[in-house]
């Protein structure tokens, strides 16, 4: 028996299908229906040893801007830059990599600051624009799979054997 107040299991049953049918008849009126998943391109990728197509160094406003191009992904990369007295190593990390693996944009920018020693790794650098002649700049990028430098390039004088087991590295003009 049903006091007063309580509702039957059948009444709650039929409420719920009732605002059920509710709610997916309102969002179908109104356009809320599933849509087909666009068609995405699958590929299957071969990871590569990436090669420098290009590289660029640039230092203006008091900001460093390194940019490498790639002939595939990359497991990104970095910069050294350095004399005999000191170095610092800063990561290159890709902004711009192709859907199908086949190039790879990395990039940084390094803000100078007056003190050498207050450099902080990817954000900013004790070097100024005008010991670009005098510096020694080398960029690595590495492997997408194990991190193994697959390939780098130099400005300046060579001091690359000072910081990797790769046995050379290229000069770039």
């Amino acid at each position: 028996m049903i006091k007063n107040g309580e509702k039957s299991i059948t009444t709650v049953r039929s409420m719920k299908r009732f605002y059920t049918i509710s709610i997916v008849y309102f969002a179908l009126l109104n356009g809320c229906y599933p849509q087909p998943l666009e068609d995405t391109a699958r590929y299957e990728i071969e990871f590569q040893s990436a090669n420098i197509l290009s590289a660029t160094k640039s230092c203006e406003n008091d900001q460093w801007k390194f940019t490498v191009e790639t002939d595939s992904w990359t497991g990104n990369g970095f910069v050294i830059m350095a004399t005999d007295a000191r170095f610092e190593r800063h990561p290159l990390s890709s902004f711009e990599a192709a859907e199908d693996g086949s190039s790879d944009k990395l990039r940084v920018f390094l803000s100078i600051i007056p003190d050498w020693q207050d450099f902080s790794a990817g954000s900013s650098t004790g070097w100024l624009c005008s010991d670009e002649e005098t510096l020694s700049v080398t960029v690595a990028i590495q492997h997408a799979l194990d991190g193994q430098v697959t390939d780098c390039i130099y400005w300046g004088e060579s001091l690359w054997t000072d910081f990797s087991l790769i046995d050379e590295c290229n000069a770039w003009e």
